[in-house]
């Protein structure tokens, strides 16, 4: 069935009863015109970002470029872009680079480059230009400066801080631009009034986010000393403290682009100028994250940064007790500079590829190149094959990833294409969409993540489970306790439930935890359990399902039984609904996550994960089984398991899927599923929410604009994993 059918069918289905976790938005909006780096309109609707306008023309809705020079050629749409989109272009191949922008930010402060050449896909990053100088006298105001911490103010040409203002003791400020490595560079800062009770101190560094080289000036009771740091992030140097004295001074950084050497300077404003105070080429830390070109020595430091390195400036002030600071006249630039910058041409920056594919199939005259962006997730298309995924692009060490809520994916931004190399070219067929997938509701979390402490969920709460039953609402979930004992899984613990009536705010039961495994042969509080689906049997009683774990691994599915939704539940240990198959099928290792419904006929229905290292497995991952059963004691695994596969190569879902709620809606069993792939660059899943439909629950469509839930880009809570999906009508 064509995908944008099947989009459309299901987004109707939707729209007749409130389905929790479908409801649609979307937003469109224009460019916003500003500052540097100009912007040349061409064409209606169109501007050049780089190289020469005379070279680009339109034919109908064609783009056409004729480069006869090679130089880049850039072209942007002037229509803005936000959240959830697909955009498809075909372009002509003809042996130069070609490809698309996306996400290219206001200024083209960030975005990405998709090219493509010589069957190969390579991702790059879009940065802002860089500037030749970065100076600042702090007349008028502070916009070409991120403010960090606290509230410094603009007073008589100065930005002061005082611990009134501060956040914790620190007032912070970093240049919203940057300025590259490929040349002796200095950092200056003027510094005045130096005051304040107990102990304070103010610092200047130049940093790329997680590198930096600083020259802190300490007073009052942390002593009165200057010095200078280096640090990678995870470790750190600095030279002896220099002693020195009164509240006028000037700092200073320097680089030496010939040896690699960052060396920190002091003036005490007394006519005797710059004295040095230590240099780096004793430090240990030899900025291995900052480039792989660096050269670590046993006497130096790291030697020759790159010329593309990225350096931005950072003032920090902090105080113990009571401060104030005045700073002045910051530059960063060319060693020996003036204050003043020098006007150059706008240069438009990108990093070398940060991934790269190969592409299959035969060189063709036109390529036909598609782009969805759902969330923090890009998927990329060549001639209608899916070539790769990539989820949180920016994210390439622990550090970033424990960054995303600060420095998260774009979510807005324009696209455009890009050529570069000698020629004519061409791109058609432009079309840009942009999609509705669900909307998370504004009152989130309706659940903390933890409970009080000192309470059994006092750690988190996870693996929640939602149902209606009269006029609730229940979420079921699985907490833990910091205090948990010898036998628990990092993320087993016992089962609680929350009680709400409209299905948006919820109370914990006050007699939580509802159900607390009790280990058959020791007696002992088991805390090993994930909880999992909870149904109405024909008696009247309520059952709760939950997956064991025996200290190795999810062995068993069981479950408990009790009279009222809220318990108290009994287990049933000795009638365990699943245990794990044998050494060669797909559930031989584990079985977890999972769902379980009564059908109209009867019959319960059970969706569950099960993950195998056997060799029979050509491709390790969770994927999804049925088992199904008449009394809900004796259970059946179906035949023809796993009946929900991994994903396609390159898609989204292609590490591992797990079935964890689904419904019954009109026709169609409508399934809710964790899916992710692999980071390129860390051992580490991220976790997405994907949707699929069958009449049958043994063969399964993926919903074609799948993740459905996907991590947030822009910020947001979500912006790691979404998981533990639970869907009710």
């Amino acid at each position: 069935m064509n995908g944008d059918r099947l989009a459309s069918e299901m987004r109707l289905m939707t729209k007749r009863k409130h389905v929790v976790l479908l409801v649609l938005w979307a937003i469109r909006g224009q460019l916003v015109a500003g500052a540097e780096p100009k912007l040349t309109p061409i064409l209606d609707g169109w501007e050049v970002v780089a190289g020469d306008a005379s070279t680009w023309s339109l034919d109908g809705d064609e783009l056409q470029c004729r480069n006869p020079s090679g130089d880049r050629q850039w072209i942007v749409s002037r229509q803005k872009v936000n959240g959830h989109w697909v955009l498809e272009a075909e372009l002509s191949d003809r042996g130069a680079s070609q490809g698309i922008l996306f996400t290219v930010g206001e200024h083209l402060a960030y975005g990405y480059l998709l090219f493509l050449k010589d069957g190969a896909l390579t991702l790059s990053r879009v940065m802002r230009p860089a500037e030749s100088s970065i100076s600042e006298e702090f007349d008028t105001d502070l916009s070409q400066w991120r403010i960090t911490d606290g509230r410094p103010s603009m007073q008589v040409g100065k930005a002061v801080f005082v611990d009134s203002a501060s956040s914790g003791g620190n007032a912070g400020l970093l240049t919203r631009n940057y300025v590259t490595l490929n040349q002796n560079v200095d950092a200056r800062v003027e510094v005045r009034n130096f005051t304040g009770t107990g102990g304070y101190q103010v610092e200047m560094q130049m940093t790329d986010g997680r590198n930096s080289v600083q020259i802190q000036r300490r007073g009052g009771d942390f002593g009165s000393n200057v010095r200078l740091t280096v640090s990678d992030g995870s470790k750190s140097w600095s030279s002896q403290p220099v002693s020195v004295s009164g509240e006028d001074f000037d700092l200073r950084v320097s680089y030496d682009r010939s040896t690699g050497i960052f060396t920190g300077f002091y003036d005490a404003t007394d006519g005797k100028g710059w004295r040095r105070i230590g240099d780096s080429s004793r430090s240990s830390v030899t900025f291995a994250t900052w480039s792989q070109e660096g050269i670590p020595t046993r006497d130096r430091g790291t030697v020759r940064l790159p010329p593309q390195t990225p350096v931005k400036g950072r003032l920090h002030c902090f105080g113990s007790t009571s401060y104030r600071m005045e700073l002045d006249n910051f530059f960063l630039g060319p060693a020996r500079a003036s204050h003043s910058p020098h006007a150059e041409a706008v240069r438009i920056e990108y990093t070398p590829a940060i991934h790269s594919w190969k592409v299959q199939g035969p060189s063709r005259n036109t390529r036909q190149v598609k782009v969805t962006k759902y969330g923090g997730s890009y998927t990329f298309y060549v001639d209608g094959g899916v070539v790769a995924t990539v989820t949180n692009p920016r994210v390439r060490t622990m550090d970033d990833l424990g960054g995303l809520l600060k420095n998260p994916e774009p979510d807005s931004g324009s696209y455009g294409f890009a050529f570069e190399g000698k020629g004519s070219h061409s791109v058609s067929n432009i079309r840009f969409r942009s999609i509705q997938l669900a909307a998370k509701y504004k009152g989130n979390p309706v659940l903390p993540s933890r409970g009080p402490r000192g309470a059994w969920d006092d750690q988190m709460i996870h693996n929640a489970c939602v149902r209606r039953f009269g006029d609730a609402f229940y979420i079921y979930y699985t907490g833990r306790t910091q205090r948990a004992g010898k036998h628990a899984h990092s993320e087993g613990g016992r089962l609680g439930v929350a009680v709400s009536r409209d299905g948006y705010h919820f109370t914990r039961f006050e007699k939580n935890p509802v159900f607390d495994r009790v280990d058959p042969e020791t007696g002992e509080r088991a805390g090993n359990v994930q909880g999992g689906a909870v149904t109405r049997l024909p008696d009247g009683r309520f059952a709760i399902t939950y997956t064991v774990h025996d200290g190795k691994r999810w062995h068993r599915l069981e479950s408990a039984v009790g009279v009222t939704p809220v318990g108290p539940f009994k287990a049933r240990s000795d009638h365990p609904l699943l245990e794990t198959g044998g050494r060669d099928e797909f559930d031989g290792e584990h079985v977890h996550l999972h769902d379980v419904q009564a059908l109209q006929n009867g019959t319960y229905a059970l969706l569950y994960t099960g993950f195998s290292i056997g060799r029979s497995q050509r491709r390790m991952g969770d994927k999804g089984g049925l088992a199904t059963s008449r009394d809900f004691e004796t259970w059946k695994k179906h035949a023809g398991n796993p009946v929900f596969p991994l994903g396609e190569p390159g898609t989204w879902d292609d590490g591992h899927v797990r079935p964890k709620g689904f419904v019954k809606y009109g026709e169609y069993y409508f399934m809710f599923y964790e899916g992710a792939h692999k980071s390129d660059y860390l051992p580490y899943f991220f976790d997405q929410v994907g949707m699929a439909r069958s009449k049958d629950l043994v063969h399964w469509e993926r919903f074609p604009h799948n993740p459905v839930i996907p991590i947030d880009a822009g910020g947001g809570r979500d912006t790691i994993v979404t998981e533990w999906p639970s869907p009710a009508v």
